[in-house]
């Protein structure tokens, strides 16, 4: 029903679409005002003044009666009821990533996926999903876990639960045992660097091993925020602001994405699932710790609590900005090669950019602004020139520009 005497009322509007949705905190506020202003009516029309007040009163009563009685026995259900009945709270996370891998087609039938799984909850939560879809989709799931002998026991501790789900789900794990921290001495890069290079490098290796067709990833979307920030700090172009998509180079996928931090472990607890914590995780010394630790909550406090909510909509209005404005690659790169007379012709510094980010990413290297302002530089100049891109690659300007890797396998 619809109550007239919300029809002269000043915020019409507002309580006639809260009883429309049948909020009864915004009813109960309506049934308050009507008190403050001490029954004079102002908000009845001259004709229902005609009318039985007490039939209002009563209209007013019920509502209020009826809004107690759903707060409280939600209430009750929400302290009380078993767990199994609050699951459909969070199985919609679940489900939601489900409809975005049947979306997106970012799995097909009979796909063997590699997937990277250190135990913690991002990677546990990929797991159940893959687990989930597995007999739709007739899946080969083979979890690849790295232990970068950086945290004595605690990674030991990893290894071995990991191992253990393997053998629980009847699953076939890889386990690579190498010190990132020796690696970063030897090549003189980060720790951060050389854990990413040991790991993408072995999930390659099982691709190759058990014939994979995807590499699984476990990013979620505080990562992709954390990864906005860090590249903003940094500086980085248009596209470095992307996050991090869906797929990569036709092999890897990120089914969960878009899926929040907080809601990953709410449906893992809900649902009893075990998982283990990375103490490095809880520590700021690493810039994206910072960035999670620090930066957003302080930002969250102290100017906008839904910041990160912010941030993720941003994301996706400047992926969808980067997809109108795509240039003709083919124009520009040929056998991996960057034709710098066809890109000195290009006007706009910004396509520039773009076609130069485009090319360094497919060549599997990291893009910051220092890199396209240091390439754009090289271009522009006379001689012969190079720069070192990073510990692999240098990108070396004759009548045009090429990568050179010190990986056999990658060629130029």
């Amino acid at each position: 029903f619809y109550p007239e005497w919300l029809e002269s009322y000043k915020d019409k509007e507002k309580y006639k679409n809260a009883l429309e949705k049948m909020n009864f905190r915004t009813l109960r506020e309506a049934y308050k005002n009507t008190e403050i202003e001490r029954f004079n009516y102002n908000f009845i029309d001259e004709k229902e003044e005609e009318k039985d007040k007490n039939t209002v009163l009563w209209v007013l009563a019920i509502i209020g009666a009826v809004a107690a009685v759903a707060g409280i026995a939600f209430a009750v259900y929400r302290f009380f009821a078993p767990d199994y009945l609050l699951i459909g709270v969070v199985m919609d996370i679940l489900e939601k990533v489900i409809k975005k891998i049947k979306e997106k087609n970012l799995i097909e039938k009979n796909d063997r996926i590699v997937a990277g799984c250190s135990g913690g909850p991002d990677s546990i939560f990929l797991l159940e999903v893959l687990l989930k879809i597995k007999e739709e989709y007739n899946l080969e799931i083979f979890p690849v876990h790295i232990n970068h002998l950086f945290r004595g026991e605690e990674a030991e501790r990893d290894e071995n639960f990991v191992r253990e789900l393997g053998k629980k789900y009847n699953l076939s794990v890889f386990v690579k045992r190498k010190s990132m921290e020796q690696m970063a001495k030897e090549e003189k890069i980060t720790l951060e660097e050389a854990g990413r290079e040991i790991r993408y490098s072995f999930f390659d290796e099982v691709m190759e091993k058990v014939r994979g067709t995807k590499i699984a990833l476990a990013h979620n979307l505080d990562d992709q925020i954390e990864t906005f920030l860090f590249r903003l700090i940094r500086g980085t172009s248009l596209e470095g602001l992307e996050g991090i998509n869906d797929t990569r180079d036709n092999k890897y996928i990120r089914p969960i994405n878009e899926v929040y931090k907080k809601d990953i472990m709410d449906y893992l607890d809900k649902n009893n699932i075990p998982y283990v914590i990375d103490s490095t995780n809880l520590e700021n010394d690493y810039t994206r710790n910072s960035i999670r630790l620090d930066l957003i909550p302080f930002i969250e406090n102290k100017y906008n609590p839904k910041f990160k909510e912010k941030i993720g909509n941003l994301l996706k209005e400047i992926r969808e900005v980067n997809e109108i404005v795509e240039p003709c690659y083919s124009k520009y790169i040929s056998d991996n090669i960057l034709k710098a007379d066809e890109l000195k012709k290009e006007k706009s510094d910004y396509i520039k950019g773009k076609i130069i980010n485009f090319y360094l990413n497919s060549n599997g290297i990291e893009t910051t602004r220092r890199k396209i302002e240091g390439v754009l530089k090289i271009l522009f100049s006379g001689g012969s020139k190079k720069i070192k891109l990073d510990k692999d690659c240098t990108l070396v300007k004759y009548l045009l520009l090429t990568v050179k890797s010190r990986k056999k396998k990658q060629g130029k």
